[in-house]
């Protein structure tokens, strides 16, 4: 059974540089055995936002961005 991964992706950080090798990412992350949903950020708080509202419907979280969406995304595993 694979484990469900929240994959929260800030389009707007390093210029959009997620995308370089975003595809093979996704390849090994299935074939680590992680089902990925892809959340994409669209302004301030949003990561936040999303963490809160679905975390808990995942096995693990994990931010591709820069310092602020980490931060944003890890205020929720705080509280």
């Amino acid at each position: 059974m694979k484990k469900r991964m929240m994959l929260i992706i800030n389009p707007m950080a390093g210029r959009s540089g997620y995308k370089t090798g975003f595809g093979e990412v996704m390849n090994i992350l299935d074939s680590g055995g992680y089902l990925t949903t892809v959340y994409f950020t669209h302004g301030r708080g949003d990561a936040t936002l999303m963490a809160a509202q679905h975390a808990a419907e995942y096995d693990t979280v994990a931010c591709i961005g820069g310092d602020g969406t980490l931060h944003a995304a890890s205020k929720v595993a705080e509280a």
